[in-house]
This record gives C-alpha cells, sequence and structure tokens, in this order.
C-alpha cells in the first residue's frame, strides 16, 4: 500500500510542484505584461508631450508669420502711398509746367498779333491748312502690367 500511497504522494507533490511554477510563471508573465504597459504609456506620454510642443512651436512660428505678413503689408502700402504721393507731385508739376507753356504761347502770340497789327500784314500761315479737323492729342499711356500685377498681389 506504500507505494500506491507514495505514488499518491508523489502525484499531489508533483501537482504542487505544477501550481507553483504555474504561479511563478503566471506571475512573471503578469509582471513583464506590467513592464510592457508601463514602457508603452511612457512613449505615449513622450509622445502626446512632444506633440503638444511641435503644436505650441508651430503655432508661435505661424504668429510670427503673420506679424511678419502684416508689417509687409503696411510697408508695401506706405510705399505704394509715398508712390502715389510722388506721382501727385510729378502731375502737379508737369501741370504747371504746361500752363506756363500755354500762357508762354498765348503771350508769344499776341505780341505776334500785334507786330501783324502794327505792320498791317496777315501771317503767312493764316487759314491755310485744316486747323478745325486736326487729331486731338495722344492719351497717355495705360499704367504698365507690372502696376497692374502689383495691384493685384496686394488684394
Amino acid at each position: 500500500m506504500e507505494s500506491s500511497e507514495g505514488s499518491t504522494m508523489d502525484k499531489e507533490l508533483q501537482r504542487i510542484n505544477t501550481q507553483k511554477l504555474e504561479s511563478k510563471i503566471n506571475a512573471w508573465r503578469e509582471r513583464e505584461k506590467a513592464k510592457v504597459d508601463h514602457k508603452a504609456d511612457r512613449k505615449m506620454a513622450e509622445t502626446q508631450s512632444w506633440q503638444e510642443e511641435m503644436k505650441a512651436c508651430n503655432e508661435a512660428k505661424s504668429k510670427m508669420i503673420e506679424v511678419s505678413a502684416e508689417k509687409l503689408r503696411k510697408l508695401k502700402i506706405e510705399q505704394l502711398k509715398n508712390k502715389e504721393a510722388q506721382v501727385q507731385k510729378t502731375v502737379a508739376e508737369k501741370k504747371a509746367s504746361i500752363e506756363a507753356q500755354r500762357e508762354k504761347g498765348k503771350i508769344a502770340i499776341d505780341d505776334k498779333a500785334e507786330k501783324y497789327r502794327a505792320t498791317n500784314t496777315l501771317p503767312k500761315t493764316c487759314f491755310v491748312g485744316d486747323v478745325l479737323n486736326r487729331k486731338p492729342p495722344a492719351p497717355p499711356p495705360p499704367c504698365s502690367q507690372r502696376c497692374i500685377d502689383l495691384t493685384l498681389q496686394l488684394r
């Protein structure tokens, strides 16, 4: 009987050893899974932190670009205003020059008319040619294509 009791004890001892081994293996498995989970959670947190840092950095760069673009826009508008003022000044000078030439021409004509009256003669070109059907002066050239392109860029 002792052999059957011994084999039962051996089986019981083997079962207990198997349970211990299984328990240790399960504990190891749970510990390793916990390590893997902890490592993955840490990497996820690092990735999330990096993403937030990059987002903040990109937002700062975007803000800098907006500020820079606004400064450039204001500068270009100021340059255009200065150019417009220069154009207005040039136009005023040209108009004054044209008016002066007109008055000078009229004075010269009046002087010649007085001379013709004094000498009692007619000018050689009097009523010769068709003065009334002359072509009008050519209009000023249109704004250059570059100016148009600049206007479109500002919109």
